[in-house]
Formats: C-alpha cells, sequence, structure tokens
C-alpha cells in the first residue's frame, strides 16, 4: 500500500492551483478542481505527475465526485458528467 501524504498536497495545490473544493482520492488518483477553471487529475504519488489535466469555461469550486463509474465536476455554470467511452 501506497502513503500519500495530503499535507505534500496541499503545500503543491496552494503554489500551483487556487482550490476551493477539496481534492478527491479514488483509484490511485487525486481529482481536483481550481478557481481559474483548471481541472486536474494527478496520480497519488509523491511526484505528482499530471495524468489529465483540462481548462473548464467557468471556476470549479465544488468537490468532483465518482459515482456508478461516472465522474462528476460542477463548475459556477455547468455539471459535467464524465465517462469512459464503452
Amino acid at each position: 500500500m501506497r502513503e500519500f501524504r495530503l499535507k505534500s498536497l496541499d503545500h503543491f495545490l496552494a503554489r500551483e492551483m487556487p482550490t476551493w473544493g477539496s481534492p478527491m482520492l479514488a483509484d490511485g488518483k487525486v481529482y481536483v478542481g481550481s478557481e481559474d477553471g483548471t481541472f486536474a487529475i494527478f496520480a497519488a504519488s509523491k511526484d505528482k505527475k499530471v495524468i489529465s489535466q483540462v481548462d473548464m469555461p467557468a471556476p470549479v469550486y465544488s468537490t468532483p465526485i465518482i459515482a456508478n463509474g461516472v465522474l462528476y465536476v460542477a463548475t459556477t455554470t455547468h455539471l459535467y458528467a464524465i465517462e469512459q467511452k464503452k
């Protein structure tokens, strides 16, 4: 089992991404949105490798949610449901 230190992530996010919502940890990844509209997925590891990043059209102030294989991301204007193509 890998150890993931949220304190380390907090320092990283404070420098790199102004966040309001909480990061979500799932499946070995950290999902987080920012005030400037950036939504990123990081590896839950010491190097914080960016797996994916997208610029949303509005700020992401909420915590992302995963339910039934769907990632939900709310901006100040829309709710996005993102899932893998089948």
